[in-house]
């Protein structure tokens, strides 16, 4: 046995050598015997010598499974032979000589324990589909491909090791399914993989004609075209070869564009190319005004404003406009949806034209019926000597008028007066503040009402009287008042009824009232307010920076946030019980404070001294603040008159007894901590309360002037701001004294 060595065959011999003579045996799969049988191997030496016996067991040199002449075939008859794993050995002797070797027996077949399987389970046509052929639990194995087909055909010639290529296949028609088995042999016997698929596809093509659609509504899909073997998931359009736009999905989809449009179709391979082009074009709706546009129930008067009522419209979306005319001539600038009338219009009747104008389409019109021939104003106002003026005007006249009082002097100046708030009876326009201490033994004195009542009612009859907390004081019908103790903790106030025959009812107006024995001090001055924060003093020259009397700047007095000029008027130009004030224009004027004025508590008071003069806008505003979490404002909330409309961020409130004009104490008082109210006050007297919750903290506060181009007429006099909101009172007394109202 010397200079003996094993070797296996290459899947089907196995053999032992010594010099130039080998013992081999024939029929082995992968070099090993199969299980259960032997039929099939046979013994021999490879250069043909007999061999004289052969022997064959489970051990070296054994005969457990039997002994034999050369050559033998180690039949199934052999009893025991492969019934278990283990080694089979083979002994040959020839010429005194022993010749052996042994190989394994393998008694069970292989088992997959990882399937085959494709790289991916999707290839585009083109690409190349990788595959792996699995692996078993015996070895030695051989895998092989047992199959693999496409779409039930043979693809198996086409493999080059584990990849191939699906270069000029075409997936268009068919089912496009990749198919792959694999055989695994073994001496235990041979075992076929379960088969795994692929799915070989392309990209979607193109949308036929037939299969899409356009109309009102958007793109129709009839059909979608062939999906190249992967499902269609979603499509994809662009409008005159703009940008491609996804619709995530594969049904109908709206439009609200029109124009040229392409569709492609989607799939998990690729976009198909894009369709034919079809046109979508708007259709013009037809319109049709359903019935003549109505004019508001105003007297045709001069200066009264007519408003328009649309009449209704059918026949789709539109936009509207408007054009008033003078007879049959259209008259200039005169679009908007109201019309004030002009002298111009005296004589002549007004009609307005509503127009619709749909998208893309032609205009469709139609005109109101024409208004009664206007008539003139023809206002009239007779100083009466005594603080009433009676005035007379055409019937249903309901404008604001301006006019001129010279006597008697205590009231000489110029006022604004709605005409409409005449209709049921007389105005009270000025109701001066009571003069004299609030305290116990004093005497408190009332100036006498300025009214203004419309004659065609009758002569005008005024009583006079006072009241205390609300309820009128029997026996007091003179101008003074002695304070008594009874009046204490009390608010006192001086009234006047105004009586006409043909009025709807008597109207009272008070004077601001005055709190007894609980006022606060009149000593009061922002100078020397430790609770102060910001202050401006018209009446302090030397404050205002100016060229030539127009104004720049006006210094904050005790702070630092100062007031910048626009366009404004001051030093020189007007002044009010000998102090000198700031003149605004309403056209472009306006004083502007850039920072924080506002205590971060929420409370605070602001006291504000103004003439009120010239509106041209519903919100031509006396104060502006914006910026941070809330705002606040004042306009006049009229055209032509200050009617006053407090807002608070989206709160908003009217005041009372308007219209407003000249000179005024106008106090805003902001108390979140105990009410949770802001509330304005003019000449004393509360006019409009909101409730708020959150502090004013606004970093842009303008005066005379709301947005960008309301602006407001007048005088500015003084404006100072204290964070202690209970010291209103003493506020208010020091600025009425100050600028001559009490």
């Amino acid at each position: 046995m010397i200079g003996l060595s094993i070797s296996i065959g290459s899947g089907q011999n196995g053999g032992q050598r010594s010099g130039n003579r080998s013992l081999t045996l024939s029929g082995l799969i992968d070099g090993a015997a199969r299980p259960g049988s032997a039929s099939g191997i046979t013994a021999a030496f490879s250069d043909g010598f007999p061999i004289q016996s052969l022997s064959w067991g489970m051990t070296p040199g054994g005969t457990e499974f039997g002994t034999g002449a050369s050559p033998q075939d180690f039949s199934s008859a052999d009893t025991g032979l492969f019934d278990a794993p283990g080694l089979l050995h083979v002994t040959a002797r020839a010429a005194g000589r022993s010749y052996s070797l042994s190989v394994p027996i393998r008694t069970a077949p292989p088992v997959f324990l990882t399937p085959p399987a494709f790289a991916a389970p999707l290839y585009k046509i083109g690409e190349a589909v990788e595959v792996s052929l699995g692996a078993v639990d015996a070895a030695p194995a051989t895998l092989t491909v047992a199959s693999f087909t496409l779409d039930g055909e043979d693809r198996q010639s086409g493999l080059a090791g584990l990849a191939w290529s699906s270069a000029g296949e075409t997936a268009w028609g068919r089912a496009g399914v990749l198919r792959l088995q694999t055989r695994a042999e073994s001496s235990g016997g041979v075992v076929l993989s379960a088969p795994v698929t692929a799915r070989l596809g392309d990209a979607p093509r193109a949308f036929s004609a037939a299969d899409w659609s356009v109309d009102e509504t958007g793109v129709r899909i009839a059909a979608l075209p062939d999906d190249g073997n992967v499902p269609i998931t979603n499509i994809r359009y662009r409008i005159d070869g703009g940008p491609d736009r996804s619709v995530n999905g594969v049904t109908d989809f709206a439009l609200a564009d029109y124009g040229d449009i392409q569709i492609r179709a989607v799939n998990a391979l690729g976009i198909g190319a894009w369709s034919d082009t079809k046109t979508r074009i708007a259709q013009t709706p037809t319109l049709s005004i359903e019935a003549a546009p109505l004019l508001a129930e105003v007297a045709a008067v001069e200066g009264n404003t007519l408003t328009a009522t649309a009449g209704p419209v059918s026949g789709g979306p539109s936009s509207r406009t408007w054009q008033w005319y003078r007879g049959t001539a259209a008259i200039s600038g005169a679009t908007g949806e109201s019309y004030m009338l002009q002298p111009a219009d005296i004589g002549q009747r007004i009609k307005v034209r509503q127009i619709e104008t749909p998208s893309g389409g032609t205009p469709v019109t139609r005109d109101s019926a024409a208004s009664p021939v206007v008539v003139a104003l023809n206002f009239q106002a007779e100083e009466n000597d005594d603080g009433t003026v009676g005035v007379s005007y055409a019937d249903g006249a309901r404008s604001t008028v301006e006019f001129e009082l010279t006597r008697p002097a205590a009231y000489a100046g110029s006022f604004n007066l709605d005409l409409s708030a005449l209709e049921t009876g007389p105005v009270c326009l000025v109701r001066p503040a009571l003069s004299g201490t609030p305290e116990p033994g004093a005497t408190l004195s009332a100036t006498p009402f300025f009214w203004v009542y419309p004659e065609a009612l009758g002569a005008l009859s005024v009583s006079s009287g006072w009241r205390r907390n609300g309820t009128v004081l029997a026996g007091e019908t003179g101008s003074t008042h002695k304070v008594i103790s009874a009046d204490a903790g009390t608010d006192l106030q001086y009234i006047e009824t105004g009586t006409q025959s043909g009025a709807a009812a008597p109207v009272t107006a008070a004077s601001p009232a005055v709190r007894i024995g609980d006022a606060a001090p009149t000593s009061y001055s922002p100078q020397t307010s430790t609770s102060a924060l910001a202050w401006w003093d018209a009446s302090d020259e030397a404050t205002i920076t100016h060229e030539a009397g127009t104004v720049s700047q006006l210094a904050d007095k005790i702070g630092t946030v100062h007031l910048i000029g626009s366009g404004t008027t001051g030093v020189g130009a007007s002044k009010i019980n000998g102090r000198n004030t700031v003149v605004m224009d309403g056209l472009s004027d306006v004083l502007t404070a850039h920072g924080l004025i506002y205590p971060a508590s929420g409370d605070w008071v602001m006291t504000i001294v103004a003439v009120i003069g010239t509106v041209n806008n519903i919100t031509d505003g006396l104060i502006d603040g914006r910026g941070g979490d809330s705002s606040i404002n004042i306009v006049s909330y009229k055209n032509d008159a200050f009617n006053g409309h407090l807002l608070v961020s989206d709160i908003s409130s009217h005041f009372a007894t308007p219209p407003y004009s000249g000179l005024h104490v106008v106090q805003i008082v902001a108390d979140l901590t105990d009410t949770g109210t802001l509330k304005v006050l003019i000449d004393g007297e509360e006019v409009a309360s909101v409730s708020y919750d959150t502090p004013i903290q606004t970093d842009l506060n303008r005066f005379f002037r709301f947005g960008e181009s309301k602006h407001l007429g007048g005088q500015f006099c003084e404006v100072f701001i204290d964070s202690d909101k209970n010291v209103q009172a003493a506020t208010y007394t020091y600025a009425a004294r100050k600028w001559g109202l009490s």
